[in-house]
């Protein structure tokens, strides 16, 4: 038996954008990007002998970066248009763009953080988040974007 209890290195729900940008038919609404030193997951483990000790684990970005993550919602009730394709949201600093990082490498379901699918979706209400890894010296001015288009972001 184990019970999880999660911590993170700052503020990680906050509220979406008030108003949607609309691309290719797609609404979407974007949280302001939230930058993680690393992510804490503390286990209560019961041992063979019925103590309970406290295991940490532990998810850190490579040396000199840090993480970032954006909770985003779609939704389209149309069939027509193009796919929503997840791979095309980037994050853009002043010196370079980054995409999400990997199937592989995402660990937010760990933490009971739904992922956004690794899809393309051709309609419906879709929501998840996204995570990115990027250099800890390019985390200020942060802009999101689907494609070419700027996401307004409440900061």
């Amino acid at each position: 038996m184990y019970l999880k209890k999660i911590l993170f290195s700052g503020l990680f729900f906050v509220a979406f954008a008030a108003q949607a940008e609309t691309v290719d038919g797609w609404e979407i609404q974007a949280q302001v990007p939230q930058v993680h030193q690393n992510f804490l997951e503390t286990i209560d483990m019961e041992t063979y002998t019925g103590d309970t000790v406290l295991k940490e684990i532990t998810h850190e970005p490579a040396e000199g970066f840090v993480y970032v993550t954006v909770d985003l919602k779609i939704n389209r009730n149309s069939n027509e248009g193009e796919l929503f394709d997840s791979s095309l949201l980037t994050l853009k600093t002043p010196q370079k763009t980054y995409t999400r990082l990997p199937r592989e490498k995402d660990f937010l379901h760990d933490y009971n953080i739904p992922s956004f699918p690794y899809l393309k979706v051709k309609k419906g209400s879709h929501n998840g988040t996204f995570l990115f890894e990027i250099p800890a010296t390019e985390n200020q001015n942060l802009q999101l974007r689907y494609k070419e288009t700027k996401l307004d972001v409440t900061q």
